[in-house]
């Protein structure tokens, strides 16, 4: 099977699988996911390493594009309008997530730099598939408008942390850790990235003023911007994800028309996003998963454990209602699209790693997109915002 026909198959088992889950209420990340799984390693192997291997670099287009459109989440205008309060809860709740993951992976492998990484990794939440169930419930009222607004932030707050994350870790196993490692090297890499990713969205925003009319043009240069962003990243050796965070965080504000930027983007890149994700299921060896049960099992306890509790306190000092304190956590534990692009980012920079972030993220996705949804519509029930008849 040469690279076209491996792409065209993927793309249309994933598209396939996406239908069926849709016909159980599934988001078609996890369609993908398990066309992958089916087609992999696990089952078929349809696909030769060789040509797994040359796909790599649409990994990194997939994440450049992942972040660039996480980037919208940062407009500025839209932040103000949610208030000081939404913005605490979401900090608050993926900070206690990561604590909460770093120390229950940590008591179970006693390996620090692991745990860090995987605590970072399980603060990524999943909009789409709680949006969906929001949809479907026609659900209304300060929960569902306090779910809306914090998972729209919490991937950005998610993918900021992870970088500080992967950094401070790759540190560790390197043996250089110490306070310029640790700190002071991060920080530099972050500014770096935002630097360049900055100046890059400043250069679209002012090409876009001119060529606005012509939707095709606009679609050319959003394009252009990420892959520069991914490719200097690469170059570098800078985050890349970072990198397209701050291009789109720059259009986000400065662009009047960012809204028709960002869905022209998303419409059309789809097709790496199910090729990207096919690609990330066909990786997930189920043999490998149940070998890890213990790491597994103190990921997924402790990411529960954590969302709940890092949602309970980030009301609680944003003195929210007693309804949103009690309920928001069940709203926010669905797991894909962020959280698999960023195992995927984590498993490239620390390969020693690379299989136990994988399995263990994809393994976790599966149980979190099928039991998040239910969590979801049990809080929305219980607090009112579903009108049950």
């Amino acid at each position: 099977m040469d690279e076209l026909l491996t792409l065209g198959v993927f793309i249309a088992c994933g598209f396939i699988a996406s239908k069926i889950c849709g016909k159980f209420r599934l988001p078609a990340v996890t369609g993908y996911l398990l066309a992958g799984l089916i087609l992999g390693v696990s089952f078929f192997s349809v696909v030769p390493k060789d040509i797994l291997t040359e796909l790599n670099f649409l990994q990194d287009i997939a994440l450049g594009f992942i972040a660039f459109n996480i980037g919208e989440s940062f407009n500025i205008d839209k932040i103000k309008s949610l208030g000081g309060g939404v913005v605490l809860i979401t900090i608050v709740q993926a900070s206690v997530t990561i604590i909460v993951v770093t120390l229950g992976v940590y008591l179970a492998t006693s390996d620090l730099p692991l745990s860090i990484v995987f605590g970072a990794l399980s603060a990524a939440t999943a909009p789409a598939a709680t949006v969906n169930v929001i949809k479907q419930y026609k659900a209304k009222g300060k929960l569902t408008n306090t779910i809306l607004t914090v998972v729209a932030l919490d991937d950005a707050v998610c993918l900021f942390l992870f970088s500080i994350a992967c950094a401070v870790s790759e540190s560790m196993i390197n043996g250089h850790f110490n306070m310029y490692s640790a700190l002071i090297s991060p920080l530099i890499e972050i500014v770096l990235s935002l630097g360049i990713g900055a100046v890059i969205g400043i250069a679209f925003c002012f090409v876009e003023r001119k060529i606005r009319r012509d939707k095709s043009q606009v679609l050319i240069i959003s394009c252009a911007s990420v892959l520069v962003g991914t490719g200097l990243g690469i170059y570098f050796e800078l985050s890349s994800i970072l990198i397209c965070m701050a291009v789109g965080s720059v259009i986000a504000n400065y662009c009047s028309r960012y809204d028709r930027v960002f869905a022209l983007t998303e419409e059309a890149i789809n097709p790496i996003y199910v090729i990207f994700f096919v690609l990330a299921g066909y990786s997930l060896d189920l043999k490998v998963v149940l070998s890890l049960g213990l790491i597994g099992l103190a990921f997924v306890v402790s990411r529960f454990i954590g969302k709940i509790l890092g949602a309970f306190l980030g009301c609680e000092m944003a003195r929210t209602d007693k309804v949103t304190r009690n309920y928001l956590g069940m709203g926010l534990m669905p797991m894909a699209g962020v959280g698999v692009g960023l195992a995927v980012a984590a498993a490239r920079m620390m390969p020693d790693y690379g299989p136990l972030f994988l399995n263990i993220i994809m393994g976790a996705t599966f149980i979190f997109e099928i039991t998040g949804p239910i969590l979801t519509a049990k809080g929305l029930k219980k607090s009112g915002d579903i009108s049950i008849k």
